[in-house]
């Protein structure tokens, strides 16, 4: 059988015209692909982000909650400072003015020319013998 060229034109367009049209299917599912994979990197990205904001906040306020953790026992420190200098000074001038306490302090020694309070008895409640 003998194909005239009419004919082999007609199919050769027809061939050129399905490949055109696969060309361009496979084009537009590239693009598609492409696009659904830029998307997905920016997703990824924003996420990411996300996860290096927060960790950064996470730190700040540990530096934050730290530093005022440091203050506040700075600021204890300083206090218990300023009470021992006063009691110093209270002191002093205590002693100055000829009070015992100004050389004792809290803790002025018994009198032992009156007699010692009687102490109080303390009772073992435990009934175990040592052998």
């Amino acid at each position: 059988m003998s194909v005239d060229s009419n004919g082999e034109s007609r199919l050769m367009a027809q061939l050129l015209g399905f490949f055109f049209a696969l060309y361009l299917i496979m084009m537009i599912v590239g693009v598609v692909v492409m696009i659904a994979a830029v998307i997905g990197a920016l997703v990824l990205l924003f996420f990411l982000f996300v996860a290096i904001a927060k960790t950064c906040e996470a730190i700040y306020e540990n530096h934050q909650e730290r530093r005022r953790d440091r203050e506040i026992k700075e600021y204890e420190h300083r206090a218990a400072l300023r009470r021992i200098a006063n009691r110093a000074e209270r002191q002093h001038q205590l002693y100055l003015q000829g009070d015992p306490r100004g050389l004792y302090g809290m803790y002025t020694p018994f009198d032992l020319s009156e007699p010692m309070p009687p102490m109080p008895k303390v009772h073992n409640k435990s009934k175990k013998k040592r052998k």
